[in-house]
């Protein structure tokens, strides 16, 4: 009991501290989780990435120079000029530029652009898992918060119930039987308390890992959240498919198999180009 005695004083003083923090709404949460949390920003900045290389998809090979020797020969004392006989060999001077085919570029602009599609409703589906695990965390916080006060309320009405015993048995009212029993329950109701701090201590966690944060930020949750009545919705199982994102995701995923052939098929094409020496 005294170990339990001196866990609550070391919890009491932590949320006494939480007692000027600052009430954060569950909109502010997800806001921050949008905005901070690693997996959205390396979607954000793979999303960018494929944007960039498309705008490029267009672009025409540069065109190519060189500069080097033809039909010279091995021996260098035959490039020098030997009395009548001229030096052999000579200094060329090369330019290619390839012409872009209009259907492979086509073909290359939809593949790319497909690319970063793919990616934006893999980005919506881990989203909505991360924006449902910071809804949990936050309702779970609201009910603990409410059990926490329930409790106590009861400890206050033990508390009372085991002065009241004391006083009895003292007179000669009371056995020390119903002294005992108060006692038991109010240790089994300090170690369900502390049980629900920590749960408590688990969520706030939770809650700062999905906002990006490297401290454990204490505040408080507003547990006049009003829940809202689904029960009159009619479910359409054909509005739930198409806008799930994951399903999305995988469509996609399949449409950039058939995009990929295609740019395949157009690379066995010849390519043409024009090339002065």
């Amino acid at each position: 009991m005294s170990k339990n005695k001196h866990l609550l004083l070391l919890l009491a003083l932590g949320f006494g501290a939480s007692s000027f923090a600052q009430t954060i709404k569950l909109d502010a949460i997800i806001d921050s989780v949008i905005a901070s949390h690693p997996v959205v920003k390396m979607y954000n900045h793979e999303i960018r990435s494929m944007d960039e290389a498309a705008k490029g998809a267009r672009s025409w090979m540069p065109p190519q120079f060189g500069l080097g020797q033809f039909m010279t020969p091995y021996n260098l004392g035959l490039w020098r000029k030997n009395g009548d006989m001229n030096g052999m060999g000579s200094v060329m001077l090369s330019g290619e530029q390839m012409f872009a085919n209009k259907k492979k570029l086509d073909a290359d602009e939809r593949y790319m652009k497909t690319m970063s599609s793919v990616e934006k409703e893999k980005l919506n589906a881990s989203l909505n898992e991360l924006i449902n695990d910071a809804k949990q965390a936050y309702f779970e916080l609201i009910i603990l918060e409410k059990k926490i006060k329930i409790l106590e309320q009861n400890e206050k009405l033990l508390n009372f119930m085991i002065k009241n015993a004391e006083i009895r048995y003292k007179n000669g009212l009371e056995k020390i039987s119903a002294y005992y029993k108060a006692k038991a329950a109010l240790g089994n109701l300090l170690n369900m308390r502390l049980m629900f701090e920590n749960d408590i201590q688990e969520k706030f966690v939770r809650l700062n890992v999905l906002m990006g944060k490297n401290e454990v930020r204490v505040f408080e949750v507003d547990t006049t959240y009003l829940l809202k009545d689904y029960t009159g919705i009619v479910f359409d199982s054909t509005l739930f498919y198409n806008k799930r994102s994951d399903i999305k995701a995988i469509e996609k995923d399949i449409n950039l198999i058939h995009l990929k052939q295609e740019t395949e098929k157009q690379n066995l094409r010849p390519q043409f180009g024009i090339r002065y020496d």
